[in-house]
């Protein structure tokens, strides 16, 4: 995580997003980095492509679209997601800890015990 953050290919995955959605002018990067549900999102972005295409034991795919469930865990204080994708569940644990307050992805096999 600490490569990817600060680096010029999230840089890009910022502006090519911020493009995609048709939003007006360059992304504010630095201003998208202070926003959580933006960090959220590049930060997905990071461990997909980090899964796919750097990590030499290529894990089961998380598909993007449950790695966009992620965002929803941003502007809250207590906020938690409960999954049974175990990719979801490893993504979240990658991105997580120490970089959102009060924010995990938990089993949900373990809140149902």
């Amino acid at each position: 995580m600490q490569e990817w953050v600060g680096s010029d290919l999230r840089r890009d995955y910022a502006a090519v997003t911020w493009s995609a959605l048709k939003l007006p002018g360059d992304a504010p990067v630095e201003a998208l980095e202070r926003n959580e549900a933006w960090r959220l999102l590049l930060d997905a972005e990071g461990i997909a492509l980090y899964e796919r295409a750097v990590a030499r034991k290529q894990p089961k795919r998380v598909q993007r679209m449950d790695l966009l469930q992620l965002i929803y865990l941003a502007g809250a204080r207590r906020r938690i997601l409960a999954t049974s994708d175990a990719g979801l569940l490893r993504a979240g644990a990658a991105i997580l800890p120490g970089r959102y307050l009060n924010a995990r992805v938990v089993s949900a096999a373990d809140i149902l015990e």
